[in-house]
């Protein structure tokens, strides 16, 4: 379960919403749980209630709403809104070796492109 990123300065930075989006995907799912996972279905059952303002108060979600992305904010928010799940595949590049720029925002999905 990878939650939190690595800063120019060789820091780690926790992410908040990673672990919340963990827990709420691992709260759906039976199998074996590792101690990190119920951690995060904890702390996703102790913000569920109000996520979208855990969320924007975040430091992810503050920095998104000051540059504009307050809807993602917004759409991460939402639990059960899609039946669909991302399926990881194993690339030659990461996103840090791409250049992912905002396409378009259709009301419910943001598009990027590579």
């Amino acid at each position: 379960m990878a939650a939190g990123e690595r800063w120019p300065d060789g820091s780690l930075r926790p992410c908040f919403e990673d672990w919340i989006a963990c827990g709420a995907i691992a709260s759906k799912i039976e199998a074996r749980r590792t101690p990190e996972v119920l951690a995060c279905i904890a702390a996703f059952e102790a913000v569920r209630q109000n996520l979208r303002g855990a969320l924007s108060e975040c430091l992810s979600g503050q920095e998104l709403t000051e540059h504009g992305f307050h809807v993602d904010v917004d759409w991460a928010s939402e639990v059960d809104a899609s039946n669909g799940v991302a399926k990881l595949h194993k690339l030659e590049t990461t996103y840090a070796d791409c250049d992912i720029g905002f396409s378009k925002y259709d009301g419910k999905v943001l598009y990027y492109q590579a």
